[in-house]
């Protein structure tokens, strides 16, 4: 009886690490819609962070790093003052360790994934003629393309209303490419569509 109770634990045992190395797996359009739903997350979070301590968050990318960070905008200016070669120097945002309550929060994506930013002046509109889901840019704000940034500028921020201002972060992975960005009055993330490259 022993003998047969300590075989079935060792195939229950087989069983799960079998299936949690399937799940791991799949094609790489499930993989790169993990990734993105991580981003989503991450989103989400900085924006119910933003609105509950009634601050700003600012979402970076960090291409060469492969990260997201979401940070306290206060909080990301003390880091870039006390650290004059930020991201020059190859110091990154999500090798930090921060400082205890500050929002501080980095999705990090595995080497086959990159993360691109892009402008709001970059999405697509749904259908010919259709204005975007999401408006250009507003009045007085500059239509430069986040794209040309230097890392150390925010692609964009949450508000404490649960707005959002920029830009969107794409995430690519072997020509596939899902773009997320955040609506200007609600703050949510959607998936949205940008204009081809010219």
């Amino acid at each position: 009886m022993i003998e047969l109770l300590v075989v079935l634990a060792i195939i229950l045992i087989m069983t799960g690490v079998a299936v949690t190395t399937l799940s791991g797996a799949g094609t790489p359009k499930q993989q790169l819609r993990r990734e993105a739903r991580d981003l989503t997350g991450l989103f989400k979070e900085a924006r119910l962070a933003a609105m509950e301590r009634k601050l700003k968050v600012d979402v970076y990318v960090e291409p060469s790093a492969r990260a997201v960070c979401a940070v306290e905008t206060d909080y990301a200016r003390k880091l870039l003052t006390d650290n004059p070669g930020f991201f020059s120097d190859g110091t990154s945002l999500k090798d930090m360790v921060p400082e205890t309550n500050r929002f501080f929060r980095v999705t990090a994506f595995p080497e086959e994934i990159a993360v691109e930013a892009f402008a709001l002046t970059d999405i697509e509109p749904e259908k010919t003629g259709e204005e975007p889901l999401f408006e250009a840019v507003p009045k007085g704000m500059p239509a430069t393309g986040i794209e040309t940034a230097e890392v150390s500028h925010p692609v964009f921020s949450f508000t404490h209303l649960g707005g959002a201002s920029g830009g969107g972060v794409s995430v690519v992975r072997n020509g596939l490419r899902i773009d997320i960005a955040c609506d200007l009055l609600t703050g949510r993330p959607e998936i949205v569509r940008r204009r081809a490259e010219q």
